[in-house]
């Protein structure tokens, strides 16, 4: 499996504190098995390898896939303190 990720990383969390903290929004990439998701309501969220996705870091929760290769897997995130004011919880871009 190569290098372990840290134990933080396999738990849902939000970055940056939440919606008490600086990180509002962000944009996240991965080449594969890309990062679990799940909305304030429970409801779980799938994205598929090469999405780039948009979530709003204060109502969406993430977690690193259990079995990721630390060798093999690309992961991208862009952190955001701004505010966008229509609503959206996460949108999916597919290429």
């Amino acid at each position: 499996m190569g290098v372990l990720p840290p134990a933080a990383n396999l738990e849902w969390h939000q970055d940056g504190g939440g919606d008490a903290g600086t990180t509002k929004h962000m944009v996240i990439w991965a080449c594969e098995m890309p990062t679990d998701l799940k909305l304030s309501t429970g409801e779980i969220f799938s994205t598929s390898p090469f999405d780039l996705v948009w979530i709003d870091n204060t109502k969406c929760f993430h977690k690193q896939p259990t079995g990721t290769n630390e060798a093999t897997r690309w992961f991208c995130a862009i952190r955001c303190s701004g505010v966008l004011k229509d609503g959206r919880t996460l949108h999916v871009f597919q290429w």
